[in-house]
């Protein structure tokens, strides 16, 4: 790669950052500064104090809530790559990743020996170009919710002004994706994140049978839980949420549909 007027900070959020790092050093060679991160929170923490121009993140780690959160804090003043190493991920993963304000989604697969990471690093060098261009300019332009472009039935048609936030209204719902925020008459509902991505999933797939095994692999990142812990969470995002129970018809033996009709069937 050329060099560039200045090193460009990029950080690594991964489980296992060391190896990867070193790999994507000798790629990137001198024109980078590097920190990583093991976790969301600390790689949050260093969003705001080391400034990065770039991240790059594993989809090993919670991806949505923290592409979202630094979208949020950071706007167009960031560049950010989610990488897997595994062959498995479908491309539903990749659409959840960009709708949730990735720029770039890549493969990698260290234990290649005919591993060509340029692709990465022509994108990783763009995405520098773009937020040094952002930097001097200065612009204060606000980034669109990665779920607007999917809900046009559940806001108004006009667009909504750039200094307010991006709401979703269902019924007497709101809901504000990029503030991690539910509202009902102006009171904030409390829910854990499993539960708000659980609700943003079923907002961003109306009129969609959704099996609980792609509820578990969309949602909870194929984490080790059982169809019952499903289940258990809708159940319970159910009670928390009025709305929720309305819209959501179960199919039995199928999965779920959430319809905004807003009339439930029998199923």
């Amino acid at each position: 790669m050329k060099s560039l007027s200045s090193p460009a900070k990029i950080l690594l959020v991964s489980p296992q950052p060391d190896s990867l790092l070193t790999l994507f050093r000798q790629g990137f060679k001198n024109w980078l500064k590097t920190e990583k991160a093991t976790s969301s929170k600390m790689a949050l923490f260093l969003l705001q104090e080391w400034e990065p121009d770039i991240c790059l993140i594993d989809d090993r780690l919670d991806t949505v809530p923290l592409l979202l959160k630094m979208r949020e804090t950071r706007g167009l003043s960031i560049g950010l790559i989610v990488f897997s190493l595994q062959d498995q991920k479908t491309r539903a993963t990749e659409e959840q990743v960009f709708r949730c304000g990735a720029d770039h989604f890549c493969r990698v697969r260290p234990e290649d020996r005919n591993l060509d990471l340029k692709p990465l690093y022509w994108r990783a060098e763009s995405l520098w170009q773009r937020v040094q261009r952002h930097k001097s300019t200065r612009t204060s332009t606000r980034v669109t919710s990665p779920l607007q472009p999917l809900l046009p039935h559940l806001s108004d048609e006009t667009p909504q002004p750039l200094d307010k936030p991006f709401t979703l209204h269902i019924g007497e719902l709101e809901i504000q994706p990029e503030q991690f925020i539910v509202k009902r008459r102006g009171d904030r509902l409390t829910l854990t994140p499993i539960q708000f991505r659980l609700l943003l999933h079923f907002v961003n797939h109306p009129e969609t049978l959704m099996s609980r095994p792609s509820l578990k692999e969309q949602v909870w990142g194929n984490s080790p839980i059982s169809l019952r812990t499903i289940d258990a969470q809708i159940s319970k995002l159910k009670k928390l949420i009025p709305e929720v129970d309305l819209c959501l018809i179960n199919i039995y033996g199928k999965g779920y549909i959430f319809t905004l009709t807003g009339t439930k069937k029998a199923a």
